[in-house]
């Protein structure tokens, strides 16, 4: 899939728990980048604390910036200093004083840096200057309307194009998930950089989380997977009295690996009470029940490749996607006549 796809897609990518940046900066590797993650200590959108990613390595010549390069000035404000020849640069990237040119400072002495979001506890950087769309959540939901699992990952040997169009394979889900599809799946394009397909399947029984499923919650499930860019999968599970919700990140290993990260999020409950002592082991269940889901995905995946002379005419919406991501994903995002390039 070399040269279709980019090594990285344009768009955002879990980084850490807002917890770990309370405890000091942190050196991140996420889409292609190196980054020095920090709080700013200013206050960022809506009270949330504020978060810089900055490119780990100065622009001068190119050292490496750790976690003992941010300081604090006066203000309590971060500053980045590069211990090899002391350049200081403030959260937004500009150079604030080089020891050797004092009051002097050249228009190249500017560090890259990133967009960063916060949902709930979780925080994200984009890997591109300007982000191609905003962090997105569930439609119609906030963070604060949701209770965070802790989150899961594990890795597939597989390039991330197949990972972020495996929701797309129509055939899988009967023969991997035992999901059997009810109708045609249903697919739009919400956004230039979002692909989103919907379907309604009902659930075999030959697994015993399917048969404790079926009890509690019916025999028929609507999925809802929107694609952003290939770095982001939403997914939306709903059955007969509740909904089940994860946001997947994709972080490629190389040309045929892929990590994937899963925050799995649920209603909270409607009492301070229920939430407190029921809402930790709800969650702790679905996430569970998520990651038992997606196990088989880890091995059926493994070393496939895709091409598309071999497709036949069920592998349709799958074909459709790989050929919708491939422009997008290196930034080049169109429906119809209207086209944005992303930086």
């Amino acid at each position: 899939m070399s040269g279709r796809f980019p090594a990285f897609a344009r768009g955002w990518y879990h980084v850490c728990g807002l917890h770990q940046l309370r405890r000091g900066p942190l050196r991140v590797q996420a889409g292609g980048r190196r980054l020095l993650l920090f709080l700013t200590g200013e206050t960022g959108e809506n009270g949330a604390p504020g978060i810089a990613a900055m490119d780990a390595n100065c622009c001068h010549m190119g050292a490496r910036l750790d976690p003992d390069s941010v300081l604090r000035d006066a203000a309590g404000r971060s500053l980045v200093k590069c211990h090899l020849h002391g350049w200081e640069f403030d959260s937004t990237g500009r150079c604030v004083r080089i020891p050797a040119m004092p009051g002097a400072v050249p228009e190249f002495a500017r560090q890259a840096v990133y967009p960063v979001g916060v949902l709930g506890s979780h925080v994200y950087i984009c890997n591109t200057a300007q982000a191609p769309y905003p962090l997105p959540f569930f439609d119609g939901l906030r963070p604060e309307d949701l209770y965070a699992a802790r989150p899961f990952e594990f890795v597939i040997e597989a390039p991330w194009p197949i990972v972020a169009s495996n929701p797309f394979d129509v055939q899988h889900f009967a023969l991997n998930h035992e999901r059997q599809i009810i109708g045609e799946p249903r697919v739009d394009v919400p956004h230039v950089c979002a692909r989103r397909f919907e379907a309604d399947f009902e659930v075999m029984q030959s697994s015993m989380r399917d048969r404790v499923a079926r009890r509690v919650n019916g025999a028929q499930v609507r999925l809802t997977v929107t694609c952003w860019s290939g770095s982001l999968l939403l997914v939306v599970a709903k059955l007969r009295s509740t909904a089940s919700y994860g946001h997947l990140t994709l972080q490629p290993l190389g040309p045929a690996r892929t990590l994937v990260r899963v925050m799995v999020w649920v209603p909270r409950a409607r009492t301070a009470l229920g939430q407190l002592l029921f809402k930790p082991i709800d969650a702790a269940v679905r996430r569970w029940f998520i990651r038992d889901f997606v196990v088989n995905d880890i091995n059926h995946l493994a070393e496939t490749r895709y091409s598309k002379a071999r497709m036949i005419g069920v592998d349709r919406t799958l074909v459709e996607c790989l050929d919708w991501l491939g422009p997008v994903s290196w930034g080049r995002a169109s429906i119809g006549k209207v086209c944005e390039v992303i930086p």
